[in-house]
């Protein structure tokens, strides 16, 4: 009896090693060498626009809400769903900010589109640049959400310049602001949510009168 009880704990034990050997594998090495990172973190987003993540296949396999810590491997780390936080008045601001944004886009982009004359560049004696702060461009094909199955995730990206010593650069996808903040409570990155922090939404909209007031 007392061979048998030996058994099952080397057994149990062995189980318990082949799990955690496999879990090392599959994680990133902040899990296991810091305590405080086995907590849901928020994994930096690739280079490029905000909104863009891993392979449907992936992300989807996570579910739509928050999955737990030893979920997350090498290849679902980017996914949105690691970074959902939806009880965050920060997020709700910054969401409402960005619909903003994208309205005064859309709205300058038919603006443009309607004017007979495109040459001209002053309006009551003010210089009226034709880039708006906030431009749309609309690529080929369309993308699919990463958290629901089946859900059409547009195929348009808002690209904004802004001042920073040398320049820089923002864009994000049509699809970030109500599929993924609005709805399900991802977060983008910090760096982006400065960036529409400060963004100033009333300088982008007198000059979208002026556009405006140029095609009367």
């Amino acid at each position: 009896m007392r061979q048998l009880g030996r058994r099952i704990a080397l057994l149990v034990a062995t189980g318990i090693i082949i799990l955690w050997i496999f879990i090392a594998k599959n994680l990133p090495s902040s899990f296991i060498t810091d305590p405080a990172s086995r907590q849901p973190l928020v994994p930096p987003v690739s280079p490029g626009c905000e909104g863009y993540w891993p392979d449907v296949t992936v992300c989807l396999n996570l579910g739509p809400s928050l999955p737990f810590w030893f979920k997350r491997t090498i290849a679902n780390a980017g996914c949105p769903q690691w970074r959902i936080n939806p009880s965050s008045a920060e997020l709700e601001e910054i969401s409402r900010k960005i619909r903003d944004m994208e309205a005064m886009a859309k709205e300058w982009e038919e603006g443009i589109s309607s004017q007979k004359d495109k040459n001209i560049e002053t309006c009551a004696g003010e210089d009226i640049i034709m880039k708006p702060p906030v431009w749309i461009r609309r690529e080929r094909g369309i993308a699919w959400s990463r958290i629901e199955e089946g859900i059409i995730a547009g195929n348009s990206e808002f690209h904004a310049d802004f001042s920073e010593g040398d320049g820089g650069h923002f864009c994000w996808t049509e699809a970030l602001q109500p599929i993924y903040m609005k709805k399900f409570g991802v977060h983008p990155t910090d760096r982006f949510k400065d960036y529409v922090a400060a963004f100033d939404v009333e300088t982008f909209r007198n000059r979208l009168v002026q556009l405006k007031r140029r095609g009367t």
